[in-house]
């Protein structure tokens, strides 16, 4: 961030770039849009901001909030899955997909069962993957989620999509090589569970070792671990997060990062919120989250992201702020 606090209050000068996180941001805490932030949104879209958003979510999971627009504002890009891939919402494709090396992927599942599974005869380990497949002319065009038994035991009262289950993550996760090598089919995103742990509480007890970046001995792979919601880790690729997707789309449509305006709630959030010239981290958000950013603005739950942007229009709310039915839109964790 820039070392001079940025703000675009009633100053006739507005941002470029609007990069926004969903649950615990601009979704309210039942997990829907409000008719306050769609409003908000759209004014900005349709004054020349750009809007992107930046999710854990899958494309799948991100478009259903999408469509709750109703095409009046079309995100201009989609930061899925941490970081690990793009998404255009206009054309329903997917690019740019940062895989999992299989073999540090295995041996991540392995370490972390080693460390939930400790007592003998538990099972408190869940795990679940999110799949691009590869083909002939390129990849799917959405991920493929696939969880195991204890995984599903724990979440299937939150599944809205279609989810195959497996008997286990490290087998399947070797099924997706060939023989020859290739790949049919590539890990965008891994997560792990503890039955009898939140995230943040399986987060704060792994050794330090699985935050070293190194894959040899006994020593967790390179690999990112975070997590964005209260059930489980998510584990990508070394060097994908949210941040970097944030970035690269900077760099390619040469947009001065002081004209980026970014608001988060969560870790994962975090480098975004960093690179942003302006991050905004919710009222609600992690106190480790709030240290780094510009400024803490209104709870998710007060509209926070649709205040802010009011402010530099001087608007007020044309309707009284009231959250929209989903019909079930789901949260990240799902």
């Amino acid at each position: 961030m820039a070392e001079e606090l940025i703000t675009f209050h009633h100053t006739g000068t507005l941002p470029v770039l609007l990069v926004s996180d969903l649950d615990g941001t601009l979704l309210t805490p039942r997990h829907t849009v409000s008719k306050r932030s769609i409003e908000a949104l759209c004014f900005a879209q349709s004054r020349g901001v750009q809007i992107m958003i930046a999710s854990g979510r899958s494309p799948r999971s991100i478009q259903k909030v999408i469509d709750l627009f109703e095409g009046k504002m079309v995100p201009d890009s989609v930061i899925c899955c941490n970081g690990a891939l793009t998404y255009n919402p206009r054309t329903k494709e997917i690019d740019h997909p940062a895989f999992i090396p299989l073999d540090k992927a295995i041996k991540m599942v392995e370490n972390l069962r080693s460390h939930i599974d400790q007592v003998p005869g538990t099972a408190n380990a869940g795990f679940s993957c999110e799949v691009v497949w590869i083909n002939g002319n390129g990849y799917s065009d959405d991920t493929y989620f696939h969880c195991d038994g204890p995984w599903e035991l724990q979440r299937k009262h939150t599944f809205y999509y279609d989810v195959t289950v497996i008997e286990s993550m490290e087998s399947f996760l070797r099924s997706l090589q060939n023989p020859d090598g290739t790949l049919r089919g590539g890990i965008i995103k891994l997560m792990a569970l503890d039955r009898s742990k939140t995230a943040s509480e399986l987060y704060e007890s792994l050794p330090e070792s699985f935050m070293t970046h190194s894959a040899s001995g006994d020593k967790a792979p390179h690999l990112e671990l975070t997590y964005s919601g209260p059930y489980f880790l998510e584990v990508a690729a070394a060097g994908v997060n949210k941040g970097l997707g944030l970035q690269n789309y900077c760099s390619s449509h040469k947009i001065d990062r002081k004209r980026v305006v970014a608001f988060g709630d969560l870790l994962n959030d975090a480098e975004m919120l960093q690179y942003a010239g302006l991050g905004l981290c919710m009222g609600n958000g992690h106190v480790d989250v709030k240290k780094l950013a510009n400024r803490v603005i209104d709870t998710n739950a007060d509209d926070g992201v649709a205040r802010e942007i009011e402010s530099w229009f001087d608007l007020k709310p044309s309707v009284a702020a009231q959250a929209l039915p989903t019909g079930g839109t789901p949260s990240v964790s799902d």
